[in-house]
């Protein structure tokens, strides 16, 4: 093995995994200095039990364990905890495979106690029935006050005590009660729902319910049972684990949690503070001399260092570290700017190129990149936004524009204010020096006709105009930017202004010469490789997007867009296949200008677009492909990411401007007390037909939630604020298997409901 110190790292390793495994913590749930002492003497007897000094009798194992019900299914538990240690501490697979052999001979003398008791009260109850016992608990009257003793224990346990909470904490007691009864030999007979129905949507694990036997067999013995009968019990108890057990609890991935509880965080693994600063320093000069990005990073000095200070702070904080920056403040900061995500994927692509050249781990770059994904909204949201609103109002005529911009007189004094900015502007008055007055003249009856003036114009075509002059995004930037400014100068309100400016901007691919499509495809190549010749062809690609939705499909996080029929289901497939094909430098086969519109109607945040990537990388590593092609495949999509948002940030956006402006009440346009009850009403008669959630909403408490839902929902759209005076959500929902999915399918539920 290598001596003690590797059994030492073994051992806590496997503590790691063992504290945070819900089928064995149980046992382990004490204090940490005791923690820690069953860790040193673990590690003598396994020293010992390998050959090395014999410091732990071992033949006190069994007089240990023999009061714990400790059965065949938790030493399974505990050997695969430390077969997954030796791997991770790096031990040949023969090795580790030797040692959880050796290790398991000790699972006798472990389990021979709870094997021998419970057998025996077993045989004890099959031959002579639960009657002996059923006298021993005081017949109805005895287990009635044992049932009062234990819901006392219960509501005191911080282990269980959400489960025993609320309004029908006594009809829960009563039924619980009648059930017991049932089961010790009473002869009144249980009649309501059976324990997985009852269960199905409680999320109770092995942990809480060896908690609640505990409780259960302490109780007993104040009560007056013997040792005997109260094995009894907890044999006619152990009978309904699997009925009330959450299956998914027990579904545990050992592997996955011991690596992420000891490995260091990113921040960490990076080099903390130091090492981010240094990647913000680089970043944002590089950033100066890049085209594409540096009309918004070139600022004065004091201002120069501000940003680079809330660059590291914001990096610091997204890779798991300390940080300053409110991140609140980072939409209202960027929210006039005209970034997009062109722009944004530009700042990534440099960050990417700064730690490779810092010899950051790939791993580790790919993490810092992905983190970062979280900014795009809030960057790039306002100009989102803004040009959404504009965009509605120009399909409703620019000639309307046109007249707010003055028509083409008040275009001619604003094209005076700008050229007499642009002429004396160091970074763009070159391409000015020859015939300014020419270039103006051409240039605002090109404007005039784009803005919806007449059409006069008659020139070249832009490509033609600017080809050989070196006019690149930076100078682009710059001339809008004194557009902009000299709309502003001339007293045009905001909202025309965003409206010019947007219909201004497509015209520099025009300029420049590039299509979005080049955009798209110039991220697919690396070295004159696309990605998906790298995937190993498109064969690898139809496979990577089985993979992908095997894995999406099973994703509670994004399970309600993808829980249709399997026709449905395979189209959807398909197109994300033919957009993929494309993207990664294959055939062209989807429109990626449909993307917007094909999820606009859809309320899909970057919560649920960071899901979809998950399922990616989970494909990518069922695919086994290299890192850097599921970085690169990863960065490729993030591209499409606000369109796949833009509908939920603008109606988002839409619905908090009005919630701001309306002098009434969400409550109030709703109809008041009348109208919320109405709007219940009608959310109910669809939340109890739905098979999705009907569990949730039974009949035993459906009046109880449905009183409780109405106060808590006229609280939130503004009605009375002494409305509500239940339970927290939190304390509410901390004990019901409750999913993402579960919340998609009542809000969809609340817009039925609501139309």
């Amino acid at each position: 093995v290598g001596g003690q110190m590797v059994v030492e790292s073994i051992v806590e390793t496997m503590f790691s995994g063992i504290l945070r495994d819900p089928r064995v913590l149980f046992f382990f749930s004490m204090e940490a200095a005791r923690v820690e002492k069953l860790k040193e003497m673990m590690v003598m007897f396994l020293v010992g039990l390998f050959g090395g000094p014999q410091k732990y009798d071992a033949s006190t194992i069994r007089r240990v364990h023999y009061p714990l019900n400790i059965t065949d299914f938790h030493v399974d538990c505990i050997l695969e905890n430390l077969t997954v240690a030796c791997e991770l501490n790096d031990l040949d697979a023969s090795l580790a495979d030797d040692i959880t052999e050796t290790v398991a001979r000790a699972r006798p003398s472990v389990t021979m106690g709870c094997t021998v008791r419970l057998e025996l009260a077993r045989k004890r109850t099959e031959s002579a029935g639960t009657q002996g016992l059923w006298s021993q608990l005081g017949e109805s009257k005895g287990l009635e006050a044992f049932v009062d003793r234990l819901y006392d224990s219960l509501q005191a346990d911080e282990r269980v005590k959400h489960f025993f909470a609320g309004s029908k904490l006594e009809e829960l007691k009563r039924n619980q009660c009648t059930y017991l009864k049932q089961v010790f030999g009473g002869t009144v007979e249980y009649d309501g729902r059976d324990l997985p129905t009852i269960h199905a949507n409680i999320r109770v694990s092995d942990f809480h319910f060896d908690s609640f036997l505990e409780l259960a067999l302490r109780e007993f013995g104040n009560v007056g049972l013997d040792p005997d009968a109260i094995d009894e019990c907890i044999v006619l108890l152990e009978t309904v684990r699997d009925s009330v057990v959450h299956p998914s609890l027990r579904d545990h991935d050992v592997r996955k949690v011991q690596e992420a509880a000891n490995r260091k965080p990113l921040y960490d693994r990076l080099g903390g503070e130091r090492t981010v600063t240094m990647v913000a320093e680089e970043v944002y000069g590089r950033a100066l001399t890049d085209d594409r990005l540096r009309s918004f990073f070139e600022k004065n000095k004091a201002k120069v260092q501000s940003i680079k200070k809330k660059m590291a702070q914001y990096i610091c904080g997204a890779i798991g570290g300390p940080s300053a920056y409110d991140v609140a403040d980072m939409k209202p900061a960027h929210y006039s700017m005209n970034i997009t995500s062109f722009h944004f994927d530009a700042v990534i692509e440099i960050l990417r190129e700064v730690m490779h050249q810092m010899d950051i781990p790939s791993g580790d770059a790919a993490q810092v990149s992905r983190a970062l994904q979280g900014a795009r909204e809030n960057v790039c949201t306002g100009y989102i936004v803004r040009t959404e609103i504009a965009k509605r109002s120009l399909a409703k005529g620019s000639d309307q524009m046109f007249r707010r911009l003055g028509e083409s007189e008040g275009l001619a004094r604003i094209f005076d204010m700008v050229y007499s900015m642009a002429v004396n502007d160091q970074r763009i008055k070159h391409f000015f020096e020859k015939d300014a007055d020419r270039i103006k003249q051409g240039q605002l009856v090109f404007t005039i006709n784009q803005l919806g003036g007449p059409k006069t114009y008659e020139g070249r075509d832009l490509l033609d105009i600017h080809l050989g002059l070196g006019v690149t995004d930076y100078h682009f930037d710059c001339f809008i930017g004194i557009f902009g400014r000299a709309l502003q100068g001339a007293g045009i309100e905001d909202g025309t202004i965003d409206e010019a400016l947007i219909a201004l901007e497509p015209l520099r691919r025009s300029v420049l010469g590039r299509t979005e499509e080049d955009e798209f495809r110039a991220l697919a190549f690396k070295q004159g490789q696309s990605v998906i010749d790298r995937m190993g062809g498109d064969m690898s690609l139809e496979t990577f997007v089985d993979f992908l939705y095997q894995s999406a499909v099973g994703d509670d996080r994004i399970r309600y867009y993808l829980d249709k029929g399997p026709a449905k289901l395979k189209q959807i497939q398909k197109k994300v296949y033919q957009y993929l094909s494309g993207a990664f430098g294959g055939p062209v086969q989807y429109n990626s200008a449909d993307l917007k519109p094909a999820h606009y109607g859809l309320n899909l945040t970057n919560f649920h677009f960071d899901a979809f990537l998950e399922a990616m990388v989970a494909a990518a590593q069922q695919l086994e492909l290299p890192e850097d092609v599921t970085d690169d495949a990863l960065i490729i999509v993030n591209r499409v990411r606000t369109d796949v948002t833009t509908g939920f940030s603008i109606r988002r956006e839409e619905a908090e401007r009005r919630h701001q402006s309306e002098e009434e009440t969400l409550y109030q346009r709703l109809g008041s007390e009348d109208g919320m009850n109405d709007f219940v009403d009608r959310l109910y008669e669809v939340v109890v037909r739905d098979k999705r959630l009907n569990n949730f909403f039974n009949a035993a408490k459906l009046a109880v939630i449905r009183k409780g839902q109405t106060q808590y929902l006229a609280q939130v759209f503004g009605g009375p604020s002494s409305e509500y005076k239940g339970r927290t959500l939190e304390e509410i929902h901390s004990v019901l298997s409750m999913s993402d999915y579960h919340l998609d399918c009542f809000f969809s539920d609340v817009e039925r409901a609501l139309r």
